[in-house]
């Protein structure tokens, strides 16, 4: 499955591993949100809700050794066990993480919720681990203020935050790297949103295997405008 590669990060890529193993099938489950309600005279009708969220489950291995169904270099292919340990450890974080998802015709950048992780010792190898993976899109949400106003009766009150100005700044239409810069950073800081990563990447042909490292400083990049 050459040119097909699967990220895992965490805390805007402050943490990052690519599943060294492509997984044999990705299951992707997208479902609608029905209400139904009864109407004199018409009966049974559907009011259509915002979608649930996105559902992800693969599974694959952790392996033990570099074989040529390992598409991660040597010097960047991990101990099993620290796989294993580090997505515990975003697990235990109650925070969600990101699934980056390339091919030679989509790409994938969805912030998700860990649902679901289990490994065991692969049956009939020595320090391979199986495992199995199951994420949910995760929505960015905030709190609303709740003002309590009383005048002898209990009111509650929810008081929304004022909404930001939208932003109408035209944004630059070339970026010089400077060391240190990764793709996902450049998104962010230059169109407000990480997601804009793939479209830079087309825009500048940079390789899938470049998308998580360090770009070359110097290199000037086309930026898609706002």
């Amino acid at each position: 499955m050459s040119g097909y590669h699967m990220y895992l990060s965490f805390n805007n890529q402050e943490q990052v591993i690519e599943l060294p193993v492509n997984p044999a099938q990705l299951d992707i489950s997208e479902a609608g949100n029905l209400q139904s309600f009864d109407i004199i005279g018409l009966g049974e009708v559907n009011a259509i809700e915002t979608p649930k969220p996105a559902a992800i489950q693969f599974s694959s291995i952790f392996p033990i050794s570099p074989a040529p169904y390992v598409h991660v270099p040597p010097d960047k292919l991990l101990p099993p066990s620290d796989y294993v340990i580090q997505i515990r450890s975003w697990m235990e974080s109650k925070r969600p993480i990101r699934f980056v998802l390339t091919t030679p015709t989509y790409q994938m950048n969805l912030a998700m919720a860990i649902e679901k992780f289990t490994w065991r010792e692969a049956a009939g190898s020595v320090g391979d681990l199986e495992y199995d993976l199951s994420l949910k899109q995760y929505k960015f949400y905030s709190a609303q203020k709740v003002k309590v106003v009383g005048n002898g009766k209990a009111e509650v009150k929810v008081q929304k935050a004022p909404q930001a100005r939208a932003d109408e700044r035209q944004g630059p239409t070339e970026y010089t790297v400077q060391a240190g810069d990764k793709l996902w950073s450049i998104a962010k800081s230059l169109c407000n949103d990480e997601s804009k990563l793939i479209e830079i990447q087309r825009l500048n042909g940079i390789r899938n295997d470049e998308m998580m490292n360090e770009l070359e400083p110097g290199r000037v990049l086309r930026i898609p405008k706002k």
